[in-house]
């Protein structure tokens, strides 16, 4: 698939994902973690998971999505990516974050730093977010959990991706 670097993965939002098997000892109980990806949307209104290791709830490991309109936020917001790790707070991008996200490649980052005032921030196109960082106070590191590391889907195959990545 053509992609920003030299070749993406596609995915159609009916089931395609990238499945890394359980990575505990990569990305569960760490205290610092980053993940980032370029990503182009081929559906402009859906929920759609980008990475996730666990399923759509609370207390999962990573999950990072395109969120269509956020919901128990204030403000809310729409079209934007969220980031949640753990138990934690989720720290969403701005307000129509990525009003281009559609059919046009974005470069999105999320951060983790445990037990800091400072510890969950995102990033589009390496601007941070007005609503970042949040706190980390009182939770160190990543809840762990058995789960497979997903790109594309959730651990439940909810939300499929519509659209492209690279360099994940």
């Amino acid at each position: 698939v053509g992609a920003v670097i030299a070749g993406g993965q596609g995915f159609d939002g009916a089931g395609d994902y990238v499945a890394f098997g359980d990575l505990s000892n990569k990305v569960d109980v760490v205290s610092q973690l980053t993940v980032s990806m370029w990503i182009r949307s081929s559906h402009a209104s859906n929920d759609a998971a980008l990475m996730a290791k666990g399923a759509h709830s609370g207390g999962i490991p990573i999950f990072l999505w395109r969120d269509e309109t956020t919901t128990g936020v204030v403000p809310t917001r729409n079209n934007t990516i969220s980031f949640l790790n753990g138990t934690g707070s989720r720290v969403c991008g701005t307000n129509n974050m990525c009003p281009d996200l559609y059919n046009t490649w974005q470069y999105i980052a999320a951060t983790f730093r445990g037990d800091s005032t400072n510890g969950r921030s995102i990033y589009n196109e390496g601007v941070l977010s007005q609503y970042s960082p949040v706190s980390t106070v009182g939770y160190n590191k990543n809840s762990g959990n058995e789960s497979s590391l997903y790109i594309g889907t959730t651990t439940a195959g909810e939300n499929s991706y519509n659209g492209l990545m690279d360099e994940v």
